[in-house]
């Protein structure tokens, strides 16, 4: 959670992305929070990725 919050804050996108799909490789309980994360990065939206991950780092 730590590397989606650094990514987020910092702006990138792509990790941010890189790290939603490897959640959904490390267990099939990540899969609904990865993909609201995809979700969000896809309209590049890092506040709200960033309210959603900070709670949990």
């Amino acid at each position: 959670m730590k590397i989606l919050y650094e990514a987020a804050k910092d702006g990138f996108i792509a990790d941010v992305r890189h790290e939603a799909y490897r959640l959904k490789q490390i267990d099939s309980q990540y899969i609904p929070f990865a993909n609201k994360l995809l979700e969000l990065s896809q309209n590049f939206d890092d506040e709200a990725i960033l309210n959603i991950v900070k709670p949990l780092v």
